[in-house]
């Protein structure tokens, strides 16, 4: 895994020379735990992956991808942003969500541009498959994400109050739904909500699962079979209830509110016994892709890096001019050793 190396998966291509940037929205991040709030960005990876099936799986994507963008950071000729999107000090790992085991390591463009350096055409022979409930791009807003977001803010507290839990965060991904995560201990949660639009109905399925990342063996313990349910449709075409939304005239969602109860107690009632040594609950995946990068380079510093930065001086070029000199290569510091932030 190259450190200056980032990648997209997608199904469709991201030409070479073509940039991506913020408004390219996959989803929207808000984590609370050291009040920063990211309301907008595009996702990449670090990792490479050999099938559309294996980055499906480890990207928790609705889709197998048909396309690998990639986009090393030593060929970029304008500014951009770039943020781990939920912990500052540890590598962020992709949360488990729409029946997949994710643990891929993620990263979120929130502000310039990159641009496209490479584009593999032909490395997959099994992209294009769209789940049943996959992403749709095309939408234009998020209302009906955020009402479901709204949805499990009420429900989620109630349901877990006893079991001394930190809501970590949630991930707001239009055209197709919610994420949220919460720990308990060493144990995480997730429970991901999505929606399906059909001629005159929304249908809306959930997925709930518990995992716990065992970073040093590289290894991710999740339940072997997520929590899957799905309710009545919706008696609305998506238009009819968005409008409803905005206007603050829905108010049906019992049903809504008992399934979530029903899957979030379902899943506080299986971690009393989920252990990653019970192979008649636990999964074991493999966590291939170690973010190394995240260590400090400054001599002598063992923090975790929060930025892609050039080394110590000296730069700009000595003075008078150096006509061999070369700007240094970016490496990983955290914020005490950093000297020009691109990650932060």
């Amino acid at each position: 895994m190259s450190l200056n190396v980032l990648r997209r998966y997608t199904l469709n291509p991201i030409q070479v020379g073509d940039f991506i940037e913020k408004k390219d929205m996959q989803g929207i991040i808000e984590y609370s735990a050291d009040g920063n709030i990211t309301k907008e960005g595009t996702f990449l990876t670090l990792n490479s992956f050999n099938t559309a099936s294996e980055a499906r799986d480890y990207l928790a994507l609705t889709y197998t991808p048909n396309y690998e963008s990639i986009f090393s950071l030593e060929n970029q000729d304008q500014e951009f942003e770039l943020k781990n999107p939920y912990h500052l000090q540890s590598p962020s790992r992709v949360w488990p969500a729409f029946g997949y085991h994710g643990g891929a390591c993620e990263i979120i463009l929130t502000n310039g541009v990159l641009k496209c350096t490479t584009l593999q055409k032909g490395k997959f022979i099994d992209g294009g498959v769209l789940d049943e409930f996959t992403q749709d791009n095309t939408k234009k807003n998020s209302f009906l994400e955020i009402y479901l977001n709204i949805i499990l803010e009420t429900v989620i507290p109630i349901i877990i109050i006893d079991m001394e839990s930190n809501v970590i965060g949630r991930k707001i991904i239009k055209g197709l739904g919610i994420v949220r995560m919460w720990s308990e201990k060493e144990k995480n949660f997730s429970l991901s909500c999505a929606y399906k639009e059909e001629v005159e109905s929304v249908r809306l399925k959930f997925w709930g699962t518990i995992w716990v990342d065992a970073l040093k063996q590289m290894k991710r313990y999740i339940l072997a079979k997520p929590i899957e349910t799905e309710i009545d449709p919706l008696p609305y075409s998506y238009e009819s209830l968005v409008n409803l939304l905005r206007k603050g005239q829905y108010n049906e969602e019992q049903e809504l509110k008992e399934a979530l109860k029903v899957i979030i107690s379902e899943l506080k009632e299986v971690s009393k016994s989920f252990s990653p040594n019970d192979p008649g609950l636990a999964k074991e995946i493999s966590l291939k892709y170690p973010c190394k990068y995240f260590r400090c380079s400054e001599p002598g510093c063992t923090a975790m890096a929060t930025t892609l930065s050039y080394p110590s001086p000296p730069y700009p070029p000595p003075m008078p001019f150096d006509s061999n000199w070369e700007m240094p290569p970016l490496k990983p510091y955290c914020k005490n050793h950093a000297h020009v932030f691109w990650i932060y």
